[in-house]
């Protein structure tokens, strides 16, 4: 996806060195938080300097093409996506606590879930137009799983309707996020979708 306030959340493409690591840092703390690890997460009240604030004022406008959503605005989003949206609810979810790519998400099959050792294999993508091929990087990898995550999707899979599986281009699969078909999910509408969200929430760059 590109482009508009959903490009900042499927479209990253680079970030600034320190506001990455603190995103990156964030998520993991947030993930302990989700499993009753730790009580808070420690990223998310920690300081800017004086030094770090003038900076940021003075990229604010290169920043803003790389958004990174603050644990408030993910929160803000997440409920009102619980109740009027739950498909996007659980795509958004799988997403900030993956760190996966829109197309991988897009791409993800119900087999490619290990509920016992709480691992997800991402193998491959879909592209806008619908189509399967490899990951951005032409690499398999496996991804650690959060209990508060796979709460979310195993309750997700109890509770989806029969769809039929697709050809992913190495064997047939029913995929958790889709169409009535069983076809990957729209990227424009999608898109679309998000943007309704962001909207009610008024959250903006």
């Amino acid at each position: 996806m590109t482009g508009g306030r959903a490009g900042r959340i499927f479209g990253i493409e680079r970030a600034a060195t320190v506001r990455l690591i603190r995103a990156t840092l964030s998520v993991v703390f947030q993930s302990a938080v989700d499993d009753r690890i730790i009580d808070r997460n420690p990223v998310a009240s920690a300081r800017t300097s004086q030094r770090g604030r003038k900076a940021k004022a003075a990229n604010r406008v290169a920043v803003a093409k790389e958004r990174v959503f603050t644990e408030a605005q993910q929160a803000a989003l997440l409920s009102w996506c619980s109740v009027r949206d739950d498909e996007l609810h659980d795509l958004l979810l799988t997403l900030l606590r993956l760190g996966l790519r829109p197309g991988e998400c897009r791409a993800l099959g119900w087999s490619d879930i290990d509920f016992t050792k709480r691992k997800v294999r991402v193998e491959f993508s879909v592209s806008d137009k619908g189509t399967f091929g490899p990951t951005k990087t032409g690499e398999r990898r496996s991804v650690d799983m959060s209990p508060a995550l796979a709460d979310v999707l195993r309750l997700r899979q109890l509770k989806r309707t029969q769809r039929a599986p697709v050809d992913r281009g190495e064997g047939m699969a029913e995929l958790v996020f889709s169409n009535p078909s069983g076809t990957p999910l729209d990227d424009s509408r999608l898109r679309k979708r998000f943007d309704l969200a962001m909207d009610e929430k008024a959250i903006t760059a």
